[in-house]
C-alpha cells in the first residue's frame, strides 16, 4: 500500500521579486486571467480594478510585505478575502486586497504579518484577485473589497498593482559608499593638519605671533580663513585621512 502526502506549505515565500516584494502567488511571472482595468461586458459593464493571478486551488498566498490586517474573512463576492495595510520603503501606505482566498488563522483582523508570510490559500476560484488602493483611507464608498468600477473615468484611488509594486520598492537596495574625494592643497606655508569633517578639510599655519586656521571644501577651490569663534565639526579621520608633505596638504 502506498500513501500519498502533500508537501507542507512553507511558512514564507522562497524569495522576493521586483522591489523586494513577496508576490501573492510566490512569483511575478504569472500569465492569463484578467488584468488591471480590463473591460468586462457584463450588465452593467464594468472595469476590473485589480490583477488576477492564477494559482492551483490550495496554493499558498503570501503577504507582499510587512503589514497589519485590516479586514479578514467574509464572502464579499470573493469567497474569502483579507485587506492588509502595507508601507513602501519611502513611507507611503497602501492597502492590498487578497481576494478569492481562504484566510489563514494567523491573518485575522488586527494581526501583524511579515513579508512573505502565508496569509491564506487559494479557494475554488483558482486565482488570487490582487488589488492596491493608495493611502490608509478606504475608497469613497467605504468598500474595502471593491474590485470593479462601473465607469471608465474614475479609479477611486485604486492603481495597477503590478506597476505599483515594481515602481515603489519595499526596501532600499544596498549601494556601495561613494569614493571619498581627494584634495591636494598648496598652502603656501608649512601647515599643521587638523583634519577633515563633513567634506571640509581644516589646517593651521603658525607664524611668529599667531596661528591661523583655514578650510576648504573637498569639492571646491576656495580657501576660507576660520574665525576663532567658528566651531569645527567633529573630525572624520577614519574615512578622510589627511597628511602633510612640504607645503602640500593631502586630504580625502
Amino acid at each position: 500500500m502506498s500513501v500519498l502526502a502533500a508537501a507542507p506549505t512553507p511558512a514564507h515565500a522562497v524569495s522576493p521579486g521586483s522591489g523586494g516584494w513577496y508576490w501573492p502567488v510566490g512569483t511575478e511571472n504569472f500569465k492569463g486571467w484578467d488584468g488591471w482595468w480590463e473591460y468586462r461586458p457584463q450588465n452593467p459593464p464594468r472595469w476590473h480594478m485589480a490583477q488576477d493571478m492564477p494559482a492551483p486551488v490550495g496554493h499558498a498566498v503570501y503577504a507582499v510585505g510587512n503589514g497589519t490586517v485590516l479586514e479578514s474573512g467574509g464572502d464579499h463576492g470573493y469567497g474569502g478575502v483579507i485587506v492588509v495595510l502595507h508601507r513602501t520603503a519611502d513611507g507611503h501606505y497602501f492597502k492590498a486586497v487578497y481576494g478569492h482566498i481562504i484566510p489563514a488563522a494567523a491573518a485575522h483582523k488586527g494581526a501583524t504579518v511579515k513579508a512573505g508570510q502565508v496569509v491564506g490559500h487559494v479557494n475554488g476560484c483558482a486565482h488570487v484577485h490582487f488589488g492596491i488602493h493608495r493611502g490608509k483611507a478606504y475608497p469613497p464608498d467605504n468598500n474595502p473589497y471593491r474590485g470593479h468600477t462601473y465607469t471608465s473615468k474614475n479609479t477611486y484611488g485604486w492603481v495597477d498593482p503590478v506597476k505599483y509594486l515594481r515602481a515603489n520598492p519595499r526596501v532600499i537596495p544596498n549601494s556601495a559608499p561613494a569614493v571619498p574625494t581627494i584634495a591636494v592643497i598648496d598652502t603656501t606655508g608649512h601647515p599643521s593638519v587638523i583634519g577633515v569633517a563633513a567634506g571640509v578639510v581644516y589646517w593651521s599655519i603658525a607664524s611668529t605671533d599667531s596661528t591661523l586656521t583655514y578650510s576648504r571644501s573637498l569639492h571646491g577651490r576656495e580657501t576660507v580663513a576660520v574665525s576663532d569663534n567658528d566651531a569645527l565639526s567633529a573630525l572624520d579621520s577614519t574615512r578622510f585621512p589627511a597628511s602633510v608633505g612640504g607645503d602640500l596638504l593631502h586630504a580625502g
